[in-house]
């Protein structure tokens, strides 16, 4: 097995993005959703208005501490990134999360670009707005049943998960729950399966709802729920699984992938 592809967003709510390699930290890929979108209420966006903001790609470079944000028409605005006085906002009813406003014409841009109110904030904790777990991870079998049963090609962005492995039996990743995962320079614990929402069925690129992903996992997979009773009434179709960071390191894509 192998590492087949690496993603992250800089931004929740955006587009997932590509990328060669990454440095897994102990709360996940160094960058991955430091960053969170609000609405007029100062509450995360709802998963049923993720396709607003889907079609936007945003890049940060922490070390130069500037962003840049890219629209569906190519137009493309840079500029620095300051911060505001530091306030907590419920993440999920899961945890109180610290974040701190970003300042600038970053606000007035999502809301024009959304056609409704808007926030950008920057987490104090890195990862902070990470759901669960700091890593997801699926393969690239499981990818490939669920294309073969909805008769058509799956982007593998619409599960937005960090690290596609590339192996040859759909779901074995099931049978990693529990068990450690060597790759790159990183070690992994996985963890159970992730319920998966209406967000899978939202075009990567468009946003446009135009895939029955639900109703396609819903006919094979069982639900199930957060782990570690986490929203314990909340249960869907699993695809994909969790991972804990047991030891920090370099990934990259290619990189051999083995199971402790």
């Amino acid at each position: 097995m192998q590492v087949h592809s690496l993603g992250m967003v800089h931004v929740k709510c955006t587009r997932f993005l590509h990328i060669d390699s990454a440095l897994i930290t102990p709360s996940g890929i160094a960058g991955d959703r430091r960053y969170m979108l609000l609405d007029a209420q100062g509450c995360l966006i709802s998963p049923s208005k993720h396709a607003l903001y889907l079609p936007l790609a945003a890049w940060i470079d922490e070390d130069e501490a500037r962003m840049s944000l890219t629209f569906p028409d190519g137009r493309k605005i840079e500029a620095p990134l300051t911060f505001g006085p530091v306030a907590t906002i419920d993440h999920l009813g899961i945890r109180q999360v610290e974040v701190t406003p970003v300042l600038g014409r970053w606000d007035a841009e999502l809301t024009a670009f959304a056609g409704r109110p808007t926030r950008l904030v920057r987490t104090q904790a890195p990862n902070g707005g990470v759901d669960i777990k700091p890593i997801t991870l699926v393969s690239t079998a499981s990818l490939a049943e669920v294309s073969r049963r909805l008769g058509q090609p799956v982007d593998p962005r619409r599960f937005r998960s960090n690290l596609v492995i590339e192996a040859q039996q759909s779901h074995i990743e099931d049978s990693w729950d529990g068990r450690q995962l060597r790759l790159g320079e990183a070690i992994l614990l996985v963890r159970s399966s992730v319920p998966r929402c209406i967000v899978t069925q939202l075009d990567p690129d468009t946003g446009a709802n135009n895939l029955r992903s639900v109703p396609a996992l819903t006919d094979y997979r069982p639900k199930v729920k957060i782990p570690d009773g986490l929203m314990p009434d909340y249960a869907t179709p699993g695809f994909a699984s969790y991972a804990e960071v047991v030891r920090p390191g370099r990934v990259r894509v290619g990189d051999p992938v083995e199971l402790l």
